[in-house]
């Protein structure tokens, strides 16, 4: 895991998830929300940028060329950015509340709704980086860039190397069978 490149991405995930926060509670008109009073729209509309916001973390995070694909990987970014989101919400929540902090982060933390969402951002990491290690094909093509040259290569050109590769390796087979 690239940490300097999980930490960034995490950072802005937090900073997007936040600002989404606070427009989802002007749009609601909810300027004083405690966890009792918190409007299911917010609630919903929050859950669902954060899987949203986390899909595209994710596909951030496993386009760069030194990250490797793969479920356990993006269970270790998704168990990364809990991490991190945790204690920033503990700094955050003393930098703009400071001492009279009226929301109190034990009660979002006991939520079912938190444990959902934890869940569900789990299964977006696992998800993607099994999808980015396995699929021969991704719009983003990142999987077939080389650090090493400055050209990209167009999907042809993989289809090309990856059949000549099959080729050669079923015709070692055969002629090791004869």
């Amino acid at each position: 895991m690239v940490l300097s490149r999980a930490l960034i991405i995490t950072i802005l995930y937090y900073f997007s998830t936040l600002i989404v926060g606070i427009l989802a509670a002007l749009l609601f008109n909810a300027p004083e929300i405690t966890e009792n009073t918190t409007p299911t729209g917010i609630l919903l509309l929050g859950q669902v940028s954060s899987i949203f916001l986390m899909i595209v973390a994710t596909i951030a995070y496993f386009r760069h060329p030194s990250t490797i694909p793969g479920a356990r990987n993006g269970l270790k970014f998704s168990i990364f950015v809990v991490i991190v989101t945790f204690f920033l919400n503990l700094i955050v929540s003393r930098l703009l509340f400071g001492s009279d902090n009226t929301i109190n982060l034990s009660d979002f933390y006991l939520n079912p709704s938190f444990w959902i969402n934890l869940l569900l951002l789990g299964c977006v990491g696992v998800f993607l980086g099994n999808k980015f290690a396995t699929d021969t094909f991704w719009p983003l093509d990142f999987r077939h860039y080389h650090p090493a040259s400055t050209k990209k290569k167009n999907y042809s050109e993989v289809l090309l190397e990856e059949n000549i590769l099959f080729s050669n390796e079923a015709q070692k087979k055969g002629n090791k069978k004869s």
